[in-house]
């Protein structure tokens, strides 16, 4: 097991958790609170000072039940947060231990789930995945609506990612659904797909990766244990694949190795905790770390890495816990280069 550090535990289901942009101590916990009588889903954003390597509470404030949130790569202190009710939430990072909110945008009907959200490569357009199946396109700094949804799926978007391939069109974006569907868009092509791919994955897709160091493959994750990586040349031609023995909830890039061009990714498995996951250049293979991180008791969703000191904290479900963790670097002449 991968040395461990410190835990705590919320009051509510915690599912999302990343490291803030604007102050890396401080990591930021999302939960979702859904009352079984009144139906009605309640979160809060936490803040902890992971300082002295502990979690120390500084921070909460109550909000609509989060499914996801992501940073702004232009304002780096800007976090958009995807709830259960049909809106994004806007907060500022702007003091140590205090989020400010700056805006509410209603995207759809409050009785639908956003349940993914990620910004395109520029920053300045956010691609949203949501329970009825649908991917949206916001604009990052109105909160309006970017022309009509496509609705291509048919159950829930589990995920949504823009493509980085700097050989693709900066307006390509993928969406994975309960359908078991991997389905790519152009911005520029309203009302359909460029292409839908149902024979790679056997159940729903939950996580898609591409980055630039990643050239013309990217990886995903599907909820029954299997992570896959594919060539995007050939509508996603399958190239390799490997059960991690838990759903692959998230995949988070941690670095690009200068010299080797291999890929380490922070894999986030449900039931089996978080794993580092190791891809070489060329996508024809995926390697396991020899330390899982496997504390968490119920659903690990959330996760996320701190290049800084190679720090790890993810969080689980139905335990209502976070965790911090180490774990030794693959290869300590590693060079980040994205």
């Amino acid at each position: 097991m991968a040395p461990f550090l410190d835990t705590v535990f919320t009051e509510w289901p915690a599912d999302v958790c990343k490291f803030s942009k604007a102050f890396p101590e401080i990591c930021i916990v999302g939960t979702y609170l859904l009352n079984e009588e009144t139906r009605v889903r309640t979160g809060k954003l936490i803040l902890y000072d992971t300082r002295n390597n502990k979690l120390n509470r500084i921070f909460e404030t109550e909000c609509d039940a989060i499914l996801d949130f992501k940073w702004s790569p232009i304002k780096p202190a800007l976090l958009f947060v995807a709830h259960s009710t049909g809106k994004i939430s806007v907060y500022e990072h702007h003091e140590e231990s205090r989020l400010r909110p700056l805006r509410v945008d209603q995207l759809v009907d409050e009785t639908v789930l956003l349940l993914a959200l990620d910004f395109s490569p520029e920053g300045d357009t956010l691609a949203v995945s949501t329970s009825a199946g649908q991917v949206l396109l916001v604009d990052a700094e109105t909160g309006e609506l970017c022309g009509e949804p496509w609705s291509e799926h048919g159950f829930e978007a589990w995920t949504v990612h823009w493509s980085r391939d700097v050989d693709k069109s900066p307006n390509v974006l993928y969406s994975g659904g309960d359908d078991a569907a991997l389905i790519c868009y152009d911005r520029r092509m309203p009302g359909m797909s460029v292409w839908k791919n149902r024979r790679v994955h056997t159940t729903g897709v939950v996580s898609i990766l591409s980055r630039q160091s990643f050239g013309p493959y990217m990886l995903t994750g599907e909820y029954g244990d299997i992570i896959h990586t594919l060539d995007v040349r050939s509508a996603c031609l399958p190239l390799a694949d490997k059960n991690l023995g838990g759903g692959v909830w998230r995949l988070e890039h941690m670095y690009t190795d200068s010299v080797t061009r291999s890929h380490d990714i922070l894999g986030i498995l449900m039931h089996r905790g978080a794993q580092v996951l190791r891809v070489p250049a060329g996508f024809e293979d995926i390697e396991l770390h020899s330390q899982v991180f496997d504390e968490h008791e119920s659903m690990c969703y959330g996760g996320d890495w701190r290049s800084q000191d190679n720090t790890f904290a993810t969080c689980s479900f139905y335990d209502k816990r976070v965790c911090l963790w180490k774990a030794s670097p693959m290869n300590e002449s590693s060079t980040a280069i994205e």
